[in-house]
């Protein structure tokens, strides 16, 4: 602690700051390994700055000042930047880099010229930021520790010695298949018909006449995905699961567990199944423990792609103003996409629709998990795969559109594209299989407002149209698959649907069914 106002460790931790602040506010969404590559970078970078600093300012307290000063300005600017652009009159005209850039280099300019000039007590301010700065850290490495240490308990608590309470009692060569196709935000046909203007109905007659069973007035359980998955593939509702998942509880660890340590996941792997999983791009909606884990990425810190939270980091920096600003510098090769962070959602998409064509030459039984993350936002994929050139339909706060009339016309435009693929996807699984096939295809919840709680919700059975209720939820796919295929004894629960918010996810309304066709 003596040397504490000697050795100014504090443009490193300053460093190391945004990284893991931006780890911490996105923990429940990615993984701790996506820091390992930014904080090389963002280490290797201060001590470089500070090292040639200290070659022309003395002393080298000082010379640090200066490097945390810039520091500072620079992993500052591009937040700064969002936070204008969301504004609105004087404002949101300051948010244009040349005008920011410019108050941001005057800054920078005055701040220089203070530092060397007026400060004379460096050794204070060492002290001071050096305190500062490694407070700041702590605080946010605490919410990191403290989710990670949960969820692992959440899980481990999950590994109980359950029952296997299903089992196949046929022909080991005739145990089925189970191919679970999620893709998000996919509402139901009436609802495209209601709110979108459009007939859905040539997708849902091509899956029928491959012998599938459409539920037409399904509706989700939950509004939102980590708590409407944590639900389906537990077979039962939340405040049944876990008593602990009830109003005034705000943590999603517990749901997080719930998907990636399932008990659909254990009993099937308890009777000989073979897991198969794809990267979602969603920590929290991944299994990398699958006996398959399927990501076209083997090893993305080893690649030169850069990952969506790297991404994200670089434009709540001063690189913000060159990512925003390259495409003039670029031949038009380079398409407008490729300067956003979607390239590794277009990659992850194409990957899955691609795989799960091949999936039926894997040796079974298996079961396959395929969350695609189409239709939902961002709106980048045309009808027939191809991107959009159009920034208009992605460029809003939060990947949004900018109208309600790009949103209409991008929405369908990726209900489009998975309609033209799934139908023939499900036909090759089909016809390939060489054993039985069960396919389930499923909206995890809607897209907004009224339709956010009805869903897309197909099953095909082997050799037999599905006893399928037309209001059928997702809390029930799996306890009739069982009951019908694997001697299980699950009684049929009622169907309810509640919405919820992310700060409250437990906190529920119940929504009653509306559509006149579906009211019984």
């Amino acid at each position: 602690m003596k040397n504490i106002n000697k050795i100014p460790f504090h443009p490193f931790l300053l460093a190391i700051y945004p990284v893991l602040a931006l780890l911490s506010y996105n923990i429940d969404q990615v993984g701790v390994w996506v820091v390992w590559r930014s904080l090389l970078i963002v280490i290797s970078a201060a001590i470089i700055l500070t090292g040639i600093l200290a070659l022309v300012i003395k002393p080298f307290q000082k010379a640090a000042i200066i490097s945390s000063f810039i520091l500072i300005l620079f992993f500052t600017y591009g937040q700064v930047h969002e936070l204008l652009l969301n504004s609105k009159g004087l404002l949101f005209e300051i948010s244009h880099h040349k005008y920011l850039g410019a108050i941001f280099l005057i800054i920078f300019v005055i701040g220089i010229i203070a530092i060397i000039r007026k400060i004379h007590q460096y050794q204070t301010i060492t002290t001071t930021l050096n305190i500062i700065s490694a407070a700041i850290l702590i605080l946010t490495i605490i919410p990191i520790f403290n989710y990670s240490y949960n969820l692992q308990k959440d899980k481990n608590n999950l590994q109980g010695n359950e029952n296997t309470d299903i089992s196949y009692s046929g022909d080991a060569k005739d145990t089925p298949d189970i191919y679970y196709i999620i893709l998000d935000s996919y509402t139901r046909a009436d609802a495209l018909q209601r709110d979108f203007n459009f007939d859905n109905s040539p997708f849902t007659t091509e899956l029928e006449k491959q012998g599938f069973v459409v539920a037409n007035c399904s509706r989700s359980n939950y509004g939102f995905t980590e708590v409407a998955m944590a639900s389906t593939l537990n077979l039962n509702y939340l405040s049944e699961i876990d008593p602990k998942l009830q109003t005034g509880n705000s943590n999603l660890t517990s749901a997080t567990a719930l998907i990636q340590n399932n008990y659909l996941r254990r009993q099937l792997k308890s009777i000989g199944y073979k897991i198969v999983a794809f990267e979602t791009g969603y920590d929290w909606n991944q299994w990398t423990d699958a006996d398959m884990y399927l990501t076209p990425n083997k090893n993305p810190l080893s690649t030169a792609e850069l990952q969506p939270f790297e991404k994200m980091l670089i434009r709540s920096t001063g690189l913000r103003l060159l990512a925003d600003t390259e495409k003039k510098f670029l031949s038009g090769a380079v398409s407008t996409l490729k300067l956003t962070h979607h390239e590794p959602h277009v990659k992850r998409t194409m990957f899955i629709l691609q795989w799960l064509e091949k999936l039926p030459s894997i040796a079974g039984p298996k079961f396959v998990y395929a969350h695609i993350n189409v239709p939902h936002i961002p709106f980048i994929f045309k009808p027939d795969g191809s991107l959009v050139d159009d920034p208009n339909f992605y460029r809003g706060p939060q990947d949004y559109p900018v109208n309600e009339q790009y949103f209409k016309e991008g929405y369908i435009n990726q209900i489009q594209f998975m309609n033209n693929r799934i139908p023939e996807i499900t036909e090759q699984i089909i016809k390939n299989s060489t054993r039985p096939v069960i396919i389930v295809i499923q909206g995890d919840h809607g897209i907004k407002d009224d339709n956010r709680l009805e869903i897309l919700n197909a099953v095909y059975f082997p050799n037999a149209k599905a006893n399928i209720d037309i209001a059928l939820t997702p809390v029930n796919t799996f306890r009739i698959i069982f009951n019908q295929f694997f001697n299980g004894k699950y009684p049929i629960l009622e169907n309810h649907s509640y919405l919820s918010t992310y700060e409250l996810p437990y906190d529920l309304t119940s929504v009653p069914e509306t559509a006149p066709d579906c009211v019984k």
